[in-house]
């Protein structure tokens, strides 16, 4: 695995335990963000990836309003597990064990 792969995979694997850990669910921006950012890692687009895991950490007051908008309503119910079970499928696919071995988790 790539050192860029392994660092976005961290980055994901970090923010998703931050929301597994905190008492709120995710909104659905952050749902959304964390998604796509699993998705674009699936698919090899790591600039991509990075951007979107970056969008997700973004606090209310700084995100971008026409994206706010646009982030599709199915989002909002997407829970902290739900982001679990699809990043530690995608690292699956890429044939790896699962996000302990890159994160120390």
């Amino acid at each position: 695995m790539s050192e860029s792969r392994r660092i976005l995979v961290r980055r994901i694997d970090q923010f998703i335990a931050f929301l597994e850990a905190r008492p709120d669910p995710p909104d659905r921006w952050e749902s959304a963000r964390t998604a796509y950012a699993i998705g674009f890692l699936l698919h090899g687009d790591l600039n991509m990836g990075t951007r979107e895991i970056s969008f997700a950490q973004f606090p209310h007051e700084l995100r971008p309003p026409d994206e706010v908008v646009s982030v599709p309503a199915l989002f909002a119910k997407v829970t902290a597990a739900q982001l679990r079970q699809s990043f530690d499928a995608a690292l699956g696919k890429l044939g790896r064990e699962g996000p302990a071995d890159m994160s120390g988790r």
